[in-house]
């Protein structure tokens, strides 16, 4: 009998890669069952079935940089079997924000057997990045939120400073003389929408030029600066009267905030590819 024939070509089984988009869709199956039984399939589908579309945009990116090699560019150690049949047992526990820990794990596993500079590599990392944001959005957000959205509303009240001296600051409280206040809380900070714009950013960039580098600094404190400057001119107007708070708050002026939002990193991506080497897939 001729063992060869038999031996696994472990080198040509994207297990890791498999397992760690089966770990993001598990992720995402509970909000998105959610949304199709309380909404229907097509509502659901409007509004990105529970999740923003940047995060279905990104694993699209991070999928199309996995299939758009010929061949694997990665040989798994033997040991990483036992580990991913650990990970697959544990995501049968309902939980998204674990499927989104146990997705990090498997991707940092298939980044760490992935050839220097493969295009596979660069996929592996854009998943940890995705896998890891709302579970540390999240962390961040309940351990820090007094101090996030102070900074918010000190940021809000110097722009409308810029009006009159009528507003006073206490925490995240925005009051005037008159009796109107604005109540900052945490789905109208920054942070959120700061941690996708950076997302899209991340994978519109890594799309186009497969690489980020340090020349891309002053790109993404762009970005951080657009957002940021957005989302205080949003929670300025909205505390200077009711009027402007019925209005930027509503469905509408939400909606038109959060896309011009998420348009902000569009300006800041090089959209001109440059021939990068890699080895070959």
């Amino acid at each position: 009998m001729n063992t060869a024939a038999l031996s696994l070509p472990t080198a040509r089984i994207p297990l890791l890669p498999l397992l760690s988009f089966a770990c993001a869709l598990n992720s995402l199956l509970p909000a998105t069952a959610l949304s199709v039984r309380e909404s229907g399939w097509f509502a659901a589908f409007g509004g990105g079935f529970g999740h923003s579309f940047v995060l279905w945009l990104s694993l699209l990116v991070a999928l199309r940089l996995t299939l758009g090699v010929r061949e694997a560019t990665y040989t798994p150690h033997p040991r990483i079997y036992p580990v991913c049949a650990l990970i697959s047992l544990v995501l049968l526990i309902p939980s998204a924000m674990l499927s989104w820990l146990l997705c990090a794990l498997s991707a940092v596993l298939w980044h760490q057997h992935c050839a220097t500079r493969s295009v596979h590599r660069i996929a592996a990392g854009l998943l940890v990045v995705i896998a890891l944001r709302e579970p540390m959005t999240h962390l961040l957000l309940k351990l820090f939120s007094g101090e996030i959205l102070a900074v918010d509303a000190w940021l809000a009240v110097q722009v409308l400073g810029l009006i009159n001296d009528d507003f006073t600051l206490s925490g995240n409280i925005i009051a005037q003389s008159n009796g109107h206040s604005l109540l900052i809380l945490t789905g109208c900070s920054a942070f959120g929408n700061l941690s996708l714009a950076l997302l899209l950013w991340l994978a519109l960039q890594l799309d186009r030029q497969r690489q980020v580098t340090g020349d891309d600094a002053l790109r993404i404190a762009g970005v951080i600066f657009t957002v940021i400057a957005i989302n205080t001119l949003r929670l300025s107007l909205m505390g200077i009267n009711q009027h402007w708070y019925d209005l930027l708050h509503g469905d509408n002026g939400a909606l038109i905030c959060d896309s011009l939002t998420l348009l902000a990193p569009l300006f800041f991506v090089r959209w001109r590819t440059r021939h990068v080497s890699h080895p070959a897939d």
